[in-house]
């Protein structure tokens, strides 16, 4: 039997923020959050054990992330696990283990027609939440019918989707240099938001 299609989101709240920084005169979009959770049950019922998942996530961040072939898409693909670069959104520039059950991720979302789609929602603080595509094999958890483990995985790609999985999932445009701790936005961060991101 062949490895199984795993697309998972998060099961724990949080907000997703999105941030413009300047890059050589021209301004970027990035969206940072939380991508990936580890041992814990996700709301599609999976648990990815750390030391299953840690040598696929360690090579995504030592020469996926590097060799800039971390494209994710708007949505999951229903036909393929791959990702087809030429419908890419955005690419995943950072990826760090917590040590506290999650990654933490940054992309930089694309100049191409699914990244000014995606460019759009966030102007317009359309939620969406980031879902990891990939591929693998799973057990049933022992006593718990609902829930399985995860025993084999191979990390393809971080999608953007319109309905994750996750209690909420927001995406705030914000500028950084004015988000503060708790990535509240003011009226006068609104402002500029309004002023800035045309």
């Amino acid at each position: 039997m062949g490895k199984l299609q795993l697309l998972d989101t998060l099961n724990e709240e949080f907000t997703m923020k999105s941030l413009t920084e300047e890059v050589n005169g021209e301004k970027r979009i990035y969206f940072e959050g939380n991508y990936f959770m580890y041992d814990n049950v996700n709301l599609n019922g999976r648990t990815y054990p750390k030391h299953i998942i840690k040598s696929t996530m360690d090579k995504f961040i030592n020469e996926t992330i590097p060799a800039r072939r971390s494209v994710g898409e708007n949505k999951h693909p229903n036909d393929r696990i791959e990702v087809d670069v030429f419908l890419g959104s955005h690419l995943v520039v950072d990826l760090k283990d917590m040590n506290n059950g999650f990654y933490w991720g940054k992309s930089l979302v694309l100049d191409t027609a699914e990244g000014r789609l995606l460019k759009a929602l966030i102007k317009d603080r359309i939620p969406f939440g980031v879902s990891s595509r990939g591929e693998g094999d799973v057990k049933p958890h022992e006593t718990k019918m609902y829930e399985s483990i995860v025993t084999e995985y191979e990390k393809e790609a971080y999608d953007a989707v319109w309905s994750p999985s996750i209690g909420k999932s927001v995406a705030q445009a914000l500028s950084e240099s004015r988000l503060n701790a708790l990535g509240i936005i003011t009226d006068r961060q609104n402002k500029y938001l309004k002023e800035n991101l045309d």
